[in-house]
């Protein structure tokens, strides 16, 4: 079974948005590179289970161009 993860938006000063919750780590990279085309901006991919922040990285962004 995949973990679920949630991501999030980050807002005007320190805050964040829910945006999605997914199954598996690489459906979390994938949906957070598909959200930042259509809405750039810096997401949070939050590992439900583990209770801990994944901050994408190059690895989440290999395939996003400018």
């Amino acid at each position: 079974m995949n973990a679920t993860y949630n991501i999030y938006r980050q807002t005007n000063g320190n805050s964040v948005a829910w945006v999605d919750r997914v199954q598996g780590l690489r459906q979390a990279e994938e949906r957070v590179l598909h959200l930042s085309q259509a809405c750039p901006g810096s997401y949070i991919i939050y590992d439900v289970r583990e209770r801990t922040v994944i901050m994408p990285g190059a690895a989440c962004f290999a395939g996003a161009t400018a």
